[in-house]
């Protein structure tokens, strides 16, 4: 039986680059409901709604990624939280229960 797609659920676990300042942290995101739960998750919203206003975040090559629904989309969600941290991704039950899900 597979899950209905509101209950996915993906516990980012972020840890900072070389010379951030940024603090590790354990993320829970539920990209169908545009929910993310965590430790310090106020100062990644407002990452997030830096980037959003700008419109983009710079890559390392010169590039840009637009930004437009971060907490919609993978790639934009990494694209930002990225300049800071590795990202560490793995489908979970929900947040309270951090066990890996298969997500088939």
């Amino acid at each position: 039986m597979s899950q209905p797609e509101t209950d996915v659920w993906i516990r980012i676990e972020c840890l900072p680059l070389p010379g951030s300042p940024w603090p590790a942290k354990i993320l829970f995101w539920n990209p169908a409901t545009e929910t993310l739960q965590g430790e310090g998750v106020a100062d990644v919203l407002q990452l997030l709604d830096e980037a959003v206003a700008k419109g983009f975040v710079s890559g390392s090559t010169f590039s840009h990624f637009e930004i437009v629904h971060p907490l919609q989309k993978p790639s934009e969600l990494a694209a930002v939280l990225g300049q800071h941290y590795w990202l560490i991704p793995q489908p979970v039950s929900a947040p309270d229960q951090p066990e890996p899900t298969w997500l088939h």
